[in-house]
């Protein structure tokens, strides 16, 4: 699944890439042609200018004149008294008459014919033209009028080698937008890959809790049965045995919906949390009349200690706290046989450090970056029925709710140290 969205994924981030791509690239070509078009025109406009100039000044061809302007490319043709005179470097291929009679009429029929102009001696038009074998041209068609008689003048220049450039920088703009879209499809598909591992990750977590709670609930729920299906065929002394089992497993089951509904409510970020200013010195004892009964039962000590200052206020939910206190003591409690659980509590600039002590198994370095993770447990037996690896999970997205920390540390004499800092708000 994961696997198959990361192809439709980059599929659609290549599409996407493509379209931007071949979008600026046309847009590049465009604007490339038109200013270069624009020098051209702009290159014509002047030259032919000077050309007009130069044959109405000096009356004649002044060939040494005109040859810079033939080195550009220009083909110059003057018609006086019907004898065509040309200037050109190079011939073309096609008839030289024929083409200039069919400019002439080209330039008739779209009424692009120069007019008489009274004011000036010269009069021209410009356009493009295309003959038929392809060549395209800047034409100018123009009259100079002296005195005793006129001369018409047709200046062609090529445009096929702008065109030309044209053309090479679109194909080498098209070959780097090429090589960019696959660099950049590949770099997609990577990125997304990585995009996707938390998701992938997730995924893969939430199908393991899913197995573990279904494995968790199925427990209990065979020893109800099978406490069910007994009391058909027990006496009275028998029936209350197995009520009392299948009441227990019922109790056990109903701690473990309330911690797997707990933790979907901090996944979907439903929990509702109500700070308040806290005196941390009630919720301590409160949590240590909850345990003191059970500890001592157990053959441990149990101590308290606060500060020598009193903590200030502090911005928490309350029950929530008094949550995470029972929950570390509860798990200090269930691994400790023998020694003492201490809860302590201090301030360390501006922050709140509560901490929970025990002298019991310990736990192991390498299990240390585990043990908040859903359903996994230190006493890998399962011996300790009722817990199911959720606690610290639940202790963690308690800290996490107040923006703290939790930490675990290996106690100095034996044992395990779970700390909170949360700062004060």
């Amino acid at each position: 699944m994961i696997h198959a969205l990361r192809k439709k994924l980059t599929a659609y981030c290549s599409i996407f890439i493509t379209v931007i791509i071949a979008l600026l690239c046309a847009s590049f070509i465009y604007i490339s042609y038109n200013n270069l078009s624009q020098s051209y025109i702009s290159m014509f406009l002047n030259d032919i200018n000077n050309i007009y100039t130069g044959l109405y000044d000096n009356k004649i061809i002044n060939y040494s004149e005109m040859s810079k302007y033939m080195k550009k490319g220009y083909h110059v043709y003057v018609d006086d008294s019907y004898t065509l005179i040309s200037y050109e470097d190079t011939s073309f291929e096609n008839n030289t008459e024929n083409l200039l009679n069919e400019i002439e009429e080209f330039a008739k029929k779209n009424d692009d014919y120069p007019k008489k102009n009274p004011d000036s001696g010269i009069t021209h038009v410009e356009f493009d033209y295309k003959y038929t074998d392809g060549s395209h041209f800047y034409v100018s068609i123009g009259n100079i009028n002296y005195k005793t008689n006129k001369i018409k003048v047709t200046i062609l220049f090529p445009i096929d080698e702008l065109l030309e450039k044209t053309m090479h920088t679109a194909i080498l703009f098209i070959c780097i937008s090429v090589f960019a879209i696959v660099i950049l499809c590949i770099a997609s598909y990577i990125f997304i890959g990585r995009m996707l591992i938390p998701i992938e990750s997730s995924k893969r977590a939430q199908t393991e809790f899913i197995a573990a709670a279904s494995h968790e609930l199925r427990a209990p729920l065979t020893v109800i049965m099978s406490s069910i299906q007994a009391l058909k065929k027990s006496n009275e002394a028998e029936a209350k045995h197995h009520t009392d089992v299948a009441l227990s497993e019922c109790s056990r089951m109903s701690d473990l919906i309330k911690d797997l509904l707990n933790l979907a409510k901090a996944d979907s970020h439903a929990w509702q949390m109500h700070f308040e200013n806290c005196h941390v010195e009630d919720i301590m004892i409160e949590c240590y009349s909850h345990f003191e009964e059970l500890v001592y039962e157990k053959g441990l000590d149990f101590n308290i200690r606060f500060p020598e200052e009193p903590l200030p206020l502090y911005q928490l939910d309350k029950s929530r706290i008094l949550q995470l206190l029972i929950i570390l003591i509860d798990n200090a409690l269930a691994y400790t046989e023998e020694g003492s659980i201490t809860l302590t509590a201090y301030e360390k600039y501006r922050t709140l450090c509560l901490s929970v002590i025990d002298t019991g198994i310990g736990i192991p370095d390498e299990e240390k970056t585990r043990i908040f993770d859903r359903f996994y447990s230190v006493d890998h037996s399962h011996s300790i029925r009722n817990h199911y690896g959720l606690g610290l999970s639940i202790a963690k997205e308690i800290v996490n709710a107040h923006n703290g920390h939790i930490y675990v540390t290996d106690t100095p004499d034996g044992g395990t140290t779970f700390t909170i800092e949360i700062s004060n708000k």
